[in-house]
Protein backbone atom coordinates (compact mmCIF):
# COMPACT_ATOMS: atom_id res chain seq x y z
CA UNK A 1 0.00 0.00 0.00
CA UNK A 2 2.94 2.17 0.32
CA UNK A 3 2.84 3.21 -3.43
CA UNK A 4 -1.30 4.14 -2.94
CA UNK A 5 -0.19 6.27 0.55
CA UNK A 6 2.74 8.10 -1.15
CA UNK A 7 0.61 9.13 -4.09
CA UNK A 8 -2.35 10.29 -2.29
CA UNK A 9 0.14 12.01 0.55
CA UNK A 10 -0.52 10.16 3.68
CA UNK A 11 2.32 7.55 3.80
CA UNK A 12 4.69 8.13 6.60
CA UNK A 13 6.64 4.75 8.22
CA UNK A 14 5.36 5.58 11.60
CA UNK A 15 1.48 5.95 10.56
CA UNK A 16 1.51 2.67 8.19
CA UNK A 17 3.62 0.66 10.79
CA UNK A 18 1.11 1.82 13.59
CA UNK A 19 -2.38 1.48 11.82
CA UNK A 20 -0.57 -2.62 10.74
CA UNK A 21 0.59 -3.43 14.23
CA UNK A 22 -2.65 -1.80 16.02
CA UNK A 23 -5.14 -3.92 13.62
CA UNK A 24 -2.44 -7.31 12.79
CA UNK A 25 -3.45 -10.66 14.37
CA UNK A 26 -1.39 -13.67 13.77
CA UNK A 27 -4.24 -16.02 14.50
CA UNK A 28 -6.48 -14.51 12.02
CA UNK A 29 -4.08 -14.16 8.98
CA UNK A 30 -3.53 -16.55 6.16
CA UNK A 31 -0.88 -16.35 4.05
CA UNK A 32 -1.30 -16.82 0.19
CA UNK A 33 0.33 -19.35 -1.29
CA UNK A 34 0.51 -19.21 -5.19
CA UNK A 35 2.84 -22.23 -6.89
CA UNK A 36 5.02 -22.36 -4.14
CA UNK A 37 5.77 -19.06 -3.52
CA UNK A 38 4.31 -16.37 -1.22
CA UNK A 39 1.93 -13.99 -2.81
CA UNK A 40 0.19 -12.23 0.13
CA UNK A 41 -1.85 -12.23 3.20
CA UNK A 42 -5.55 -11.67 4.46
CA UNK A 43 -6.85 -11.11 7.76
CA UNK A 44 -10.34 -12.23 8.24
CA UNK A 45 -12.40 -11.68 11.60
CA UNK A 46 -15.81 -13.31 12.60
CA UNK A 47 -17.74 -10.52 14.38
CA UNK A 48 -20.67 -12.29 14.95
CA UNK A 49 -23.53 -10.54 12.87
CA UNK A 50 -20.67 -10.16 10.26
CA UNK A 51 -17.11 -10.98 9.16
CA UNK A 52 -14.94 -8.55 8.23
CA UNK A 53 -11.59 -8.29 5.96
CA UNK A 54 -8.63 -6.47 6.62
CA UNK A 55 -5.14 -6.88 5.54
CA UNK A 56 -5.71 -7.86 2.00
CA UNK A 57 -2.00 -7.38 0.48
CA UNK A 58 -0.66 -8.99 -2.76
CA UNK A 59 2.76 -8.63 -3.77
CA UNK A 60 3.07 -5.94 -6.57
CA UNK A 61 3.27 -9.15 -9.48
CA UNK A 62 0.51 -10.38 -8.55
CA UNK A 63 -1.74 -7.32 -9.05
CA UNK A 64 -4.16 -7.94 -12.23
CA UNK A 65 -3.65 -11.34 -12.58
CA UNK A 66 -7.05 -12.24 -11.03
CA UNK A 67 -5.72 -13.63 -7.98
CA UNK A 68 -7.81 -11.01 -5.94
CA UNK A 69 -10.56 -11.92 -7.51
CA UNK A 70 -10.11 -15.83 -6.85
CA UNK A 71 -9.30 -14.69 -3.27
CA UNK A 72 -12.55 -12.59 -2.39
CA UNK A 73 -14.27 -15.19 -3.92
CA UNK A 74 -13.55 -17.58 -1.92
CA UNK A 75 -14.02 -15.45 1.12
CA UNK A 76 -17.47 -14.67 0.04
CA UNK A 77 -18.44 -18.06 -0.36
CA UNK A 78 -17.36 -19.03 3.32
CA UNK A 79 -19.34 -15.76 4.17
CA UNK A 80 -22.38 -17.20 1.99
CA UNK A 81 -21.83 -20.34 4.12
CA UNK A 82 -22.06 -18.49 7.48
CA UNK A 83 -24.93 -16.13 6.16
CA UNK A 84 -23.03 -13.39 7.36
CA UNK A 85 -22.17 -10.53 5.45
CA UNK A 86 -18.37 -8.71 4.86
CA UNK A 87 -17.16 -5.21 6.02
CA UNK A 88 -14.09 -3.50 5.18
CA UNK A 89 -12.16 -0.58 4.48
CA UNK A 90 -10.17 1.02 1.22
CA UNK A 91 -8.28 4.11 1.16
CA UNK A 92 -9.95 6.86 -0.59
CA UNK A 93 -8.61 6.96 -3.91
CA UNK A 94 -7.25 3.57 -4.01
CA UNK A 95 -8.02 2.04 -7.17
CA UNK A 96 -9.30 -1.57 -4.87
CA UNK A 97 -12.46 0.72 -4.43
CA UNK A 98 -13.59 0.03 -8.22
CA UNK A 99 -12.67 -3.94 -7.50
CA UNK A 100 -14.87 -4.44 -4.87
CA UNK A 101 -17.23 -2.32 -6.27
CA UNK A 102 -17.08 -4.64 -9.03
CA UNK A 103 -17.67 -7.69 -6.55
CA UNK A 104 -21.03 -6.18 -5.31
CA UNK A 105 -19.80 -4.12 -2.31
CA UNK A 106 -21.57 -1.03 -1.48
CA UNK A 107 -20.11 2.17 0.15
CA UNK A 108 -21.80 2.57 3.70
CA UNK A 109 -19.35 5.37 4.98
CA UNK A 110 -16.87 7.31 3.69
CA UNK A 111 -14.01 10.17 5.71
CA UNK A 112 -11.62 11.61 3.75
CA UNK A 113 -9.40 8.68 4.51
CA UNK A 114 -11.32 5.96 4.17
CA UNK A 115 -13.73 4.25 2.59
CA UNK A 116 -16.63 1.81 4.35
CA UNK A 117 -18.02 -1.23 2.26
CA UNK A 118 -20.50 -3.80 2.72
CA UNK A 119 -21.46 -7.19 1.06
CA UNK A 120 -24.09 -9.07 1.99
CA UNK A 121 -24.53 -12.91 0.43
Amino acid sequence: MRGQLERLGRYTPERAREKFVARFSPERTRLIDLDGRFAGCVTVTDHGAHVEIEHLYLMPACHGSGLGSRIMGVLMDEARALGKPIRLTVLNGSPANRFYQRLGFVETERDPIDIQYFWTP
